[in-house]
């Protein structure tokens, strides 16, 4: 049986949902009982974990500056 993909709000990036880019890929989960059991598709996109490093990046940043 097929699954839709499920659309999603996005990835929570500084503080909020956001799509970073267009869906490159999927994420495939397997029921660990049977894993011929898809139980969710989710669509991913490649760029979104660079965009999470770089906004930690400036947290860090003024997280440390505000400590001064």
């Amino acid at each position: 049986m097929s699954l839709p993909r499920l659309d999603r709000p996005g990835d929570f990036i500084d503080g909020e949902f956001r799509n970073v880019g267009p869906a490159d890929g999927e994420l495939r989960v397997e029921s660990p009982a049977d894993t011929n059991d898809i139980t969710a598709v989710y669509a991913t996109c490649a760029a979104a974990p660079d965009a999470a490093v770089a906004a930690a990046r400036v947290w860090l940043l003024s997280s440390r500056l505000a400590s001064l």
